[in-house]
């Protein structure tokens, strides 16, 4: 009799700790046909989660990040947040380095000095009188700012360089720029299409924009990129006026 009792003890005890098979009812972390719950909540040691990421292919990349126990992972969605400057299976990597201007710098009114750190501060810059200096292929140009963005899940570089008061040098019955500025080789529209034309070269393919204190100076410098072969499609001139 002790004998059949201890066999029905051990079948007892053998049924209590054999593994559920998953999609079953009751608990569990699949209990009601739902995704698996998080399970790196409370104590014990860290976990190391694999997310899947996109890469640029369309294929997938294994992102191993190591999340500490009883801490959500950044973002809140239980996969890995993409650090800022990164596409989905690259490194991106920034165009150039702030550096001291090379030669002096004559704004010609205090407003276009402002609006040039006012575009630093909006883009994240520093404030020490350095700029963003660009070399490629050995030649090299300036930049007020940069900025990353994310568009589709793939991040990319922007050289932004600020333009402020150029709005006395338009006409402002035709919008276009005035004869005497525009034919104007030393300090005129020739000159700043060849700075344009020296940035979109380093640039290597980047977006470069022009950021405009006024309307109608956005968009005489657009007319002019489209009517500049090396720069139609490859620069463009928007309208941000300082908050």
């Amino acid at each position: 009799m002790w004998r059949q009792l201890i066999l029905a003890l051990v079948v007892l005890v053998l049924a209590a700790v054999r593994p559920r098979r998953p999609g079953g009812g009751g608990g569990g972390d699949d209990a009601g046909g739902g995704r698996p719950r998080d399970r790196d909540g409370g104590g014990g040691r860290p976990r190391t989660r694999v997310a899947p990421v996109a890469d640029l292919e369309g294929g997938f990349t294994q992102v191993e990040t190591r999340l500490t126990a009883g801490t959500p992972p950044q973002g809140g969605t239980g996969t890995p947040t993409i650090p800022r400057g990164t596409g989905p299976g690259t490194q991106l990597q920034n165009a150039g380095q702030w550096s001291p201007p090379t030669t002096p710098r004559h704004h010609g009114h205090p407003f276009n000095a402002e609006y040039e750190a006012w575009i630093r501060r909006q883009t994240g810059g520093p404030e020490d009188g350095t700029e963003y200096l660009v070399r490629h292929d050995g030649e090299q140009a300036f930049f007020d700012a940069n900025d990353v963005r994310d568009h589709d899940g793939a991040s990319s570089e922007v050289l932004i360089d600020g333009k402020g008061r150029y709005e006395q040098f338009i006409d402002p019955d035709t919008g276009d720029f005035k004869p005497w500025w525009r034919d104007s080789e030393k300090s005129g529209l020739p000159a700043e299409l060849a700075q344009a034309e020296r940035q979109v070269r380093v640039a290597d393919g980047r977006q470069v924009e022009w950021w405009c204190a006024e309307q109608a100076t956005a968009d005489a410098f657009n007319d002019a990129f489209a009517n500049n072969p090396n720069l139609n499609g490859r620069i463009v001139a928007v309208y941000r006026p300082p908050a």
